[in-house]
């Protein structure tokens, strides 16, 4: 043992020396590695050079008398203290000014080597695997118990002490709801890393006729836009330029995107925060972050339809930020928006810009939604739009009364821009002699209520947002009114479903469940051909899902008004529903061609036989159509009509068949 102490010494004093020697070295690594450049030092165990410096140390630790060890004891009591009372001091002071304390000095901090850093980290796994331990948490438990009984022993049975609420302001929440906002989005990406091959396919085919119908077109403005149009038209105009040139280029987008992100309230975080919905630009976004129209990766690779997306995406991400900072500076003006005001102001732009709430009413059965509607999201915002639900949302909340405020102004500002457009087509109806102009229809059950019509033609200036207001006269008042120009005819409601589906829910099917339907049917919801058996059919059923609705929109129009009819591109191009229905060809006067007189057949056998013997049952033994008929067996030509029955479906073979048994019987 003594051998041993005295080689501790030794190794100890050397070094010493070497550290002393070299001031440059400050860790135990740099003094192994300099010991080992001494002969015969070579290969000088490191942890002998460790465990000898500290049995060095803890001897000259012993060999300290007693009087100095209780000085030294004081001396750190005393520095302790101090420096506890200094720590105090600082806190107390960054408390005060409301900021965060400058980190402090290292001046004579230990230099950590590598080798016990890494031993440090050791140490640290092992002390929380040791938290976690069955030890651990056994004696986590017998604490409870233990407080759990001394409160039943003291009769202590009042409710928990409330813990202090932290302070908080405007600025703290935002990052808070930012960092939730992260956190799902994070949550988003990785639950669909684990989507199957089957469920992504089936994404793709419920998604690829969804682009290609709404590709080719600026229809954003005259439907998610429409709100924002009616209400501030100048606004609305000011991002219609940005999304053309969005639709030419990747790289103007990719500049709007960024300049859009350089805004105050994207820096600060406030646009994630409250929840406002701007669609990524970025090639690698989810099924579910990206719009509703622009899901299907296939369709973006065909021409055209990426440049649709860009515009699109252009467009709405602008009109949103806009009308999102204008309603914050708004509010702001007589203080700065709370965290809760910034939700509601952002929940009600992204139900007016087509975005709805799937966790609120209306929100049409959430992302499944869209393998059943053509757009979930957009049915759902118009319903929650119609019924004021980003209004009535506010009432008793603790956004209440200033957000609820900026939202009233937003409706009361669509309601004048609806006015003042329906009084200019009203106007223009009595100003301009034009057959094909008509007056607006004022019944709220018709489906032209609320459109302009031209000739064959309707144009929905509301985006579709007049179908919620004939829906609901329609069931209020249990009345139906078809839109046949020759004799209108009303009827009772059979069942609120079918009034329901034939409505809204016929004409808001997504593509392939509504081919389907029409395949089935044999018609679609305006009663068109769609019989997979006829040409015309199977025309119209590729239509439905491979042609954009622009194109059929103005070819539609020419159809019904020649060349003039190009003139609906302008409308169908913004987006506005322009529908064309077929008109009923006049009964022609033409003299028809005489038809060759048929030879006569000769009489079936057993036709004539039959009659004579038994007209009853000749009567019976008649197809089940021919029975329903109203003939008198005892007449002359009813047994004639009666046996040619019997042979004959087709009434002129039966016409013919009655001839030569009234000859037979002659």
């Amino acid at each position: 043992m003594a051998e041993c102490s005295e080689m501790a010494k030794h190794i100890t004093n050397l070094a010493i020396a070497v550290a002393q020697a070299n001031p440059e070295i400050r860790t135990i690594d740099q003094v192994v590695e300099r010991m080992r450049q001494y002969n015969g030092l070579e290969n000088l165990p490191r942890e002998m050079v460790v465990e000898s410096i500290v049995e060095a140390s803890r001897g000259k630790a012993r060999v300290l008398s007693e009087t100095a060890q209780r000085l030294a004891d004081i001396k750190r009591q005393a520095g302790i203290e101090s420096k506890t009372r200094k720590r105090i001091a600082r806190l107390e002071r960054a408390l005060k000014s409301g900021t965060l304390p400058a980190p402090t000095a290292t001046k004579g901090k230990t230099v950590v080597s590598a080798v016990l850093a890494e031993l440090r980290g050791i140490e640290a796994d092992l002390k929380k695997d040791l938290r976690r331990s069955l030890p651990a948490q056994k004696q986590k438990t017998q604490q409870r118990i233990d407080a759990l009984v001394k409160q039943l022993k003291n009769k202590d049975y009042g409710p928990d002490v409330p813990k202090k609420a932290l302070p908080t302001d405007a600025e703290l929440e935002r990052m808070k709801a930012k960092e939730r906002a992260l956190r799902s989005e994070i949550n988003t990406r990785v639950s669909q890393l684990g989507d199957s091959k089957t469920k992504a396919y089936l994404r793709e085919v419920a998604s690829f006729p969804r682009a290609m119908l709404t590709s080719y077109d600026l229809g954003a403005i005259g439907r998610q836009g429409l709100f924002s149009l009616l209400a501030h038209p100048k606004r609305t105009a000011d991002a219609i330029w940005p999304s053309v040139k969005a639709f030419f280029s990747s790289k103007s987008v990719a500049e709007q995107n960024a300049e859009l992100m350089k805004r105050y309230n994207a820096e600060s975080g406030l646009y994630q925060a409250a929840g406002l919905y701007l669609a990524p630009i970025e090639e690698d976004a989810t099924f579910t972050e990206k719009e509703e129209a622009y899901r299907s990766k296939w369709a973006s690779r065909l021409p055209g339809i990426k440049a649709s997306e860009r515009a699109y995406v252009s467009y709405l991400n602008r009109l949103r930020a806009d009308m999102f900072d204008a309603m914050e500076a708004s509010l702001s003006k007589n203080g700065e928006a709370t965290i809760e005001e910034a939700k509601q102001i952002a929940a009600f732009v992204n139900i007016a810009t087509g975005r709805g709430d799937f966790n609120a009413p209306g929100g049409i059965l959430g992302e499944t939604g869209q393998f059943i509607f053509f757009s979930p999201r957009y049915l759902g915002s118009r319903l929650q739009l119609v019924y004021t639900r980003p209004f009535r949302a506010l009432a008793g909340t603790v956004a209440g009364n200033r957000a609820q405020k900026e939202v009233a102004k937003e409706y009361g500002r669509f309601l004048v821009g609806t006015a003042l457009v329906y009084g200019l087509y009203a106007a223009a109806t009595q100003l301009f002699d034009i057959d094909e102009l008509k007056d607006l229809e004022d019944d709220p059950t018709s489906s032209d209520f609320g459109k302009f019509r031209i000739g064959n033609t309707r144009i929905d200036p509301l985006g579709g947002i007049s179908q919620y207001f004939v829906l609901g006269a329609r069931l209020g008042k249990e009345t139906l009114k078809n839109n046949i120009e020759t004799g209108k005819q009303s009827y009772k409601i059979k069942d609120v479903f079918d009034v329901i589906t034939d409505t809204l829910l016929r004409y808001k099917l997504a593509p392939v469940p509504g081919t389907v339907l029409n395949i089935a049917e044999g018609r679609n919801a305006v009663g068109e051909d769609r019989r997979i058996a006829t040409s015309e059919g199977r025309k119209g059923l590729a239509k439905d899902i491979l042609v954009p609705l622009v194109f059929q929109d103005v070819y539609e129009g020419t159809q019904e008004f020649g060349v003039e009819g190009a003139a609906l591109l302008f409308p169908a191009l913004l987006g506005f529903g322009v529908n064309t229905y077929e008109s009923k060809k006049p009964e022609t006067t033409k003299a028809k061609k005489p038809k060759k007189p048929k030879k006569p057949k000769k009489p079936k056998k057993g036709e004539v036989k039959l009659l004579k013997a038994n007209p009853a049952q000749a009567f019976e033994s008649l197809p089940a159509g021919w029975r329903e008929k109203e003939v008198d067996v005892e007449t002359p030509d009813g047994i004639m009509q009666v046996a040619a029955g019997v042979a004959y479906d087709d009434i002129s073979e039966v016409k013919e068949a009655t001839a030569r048994i009234r000859e037979q019987l002659a």
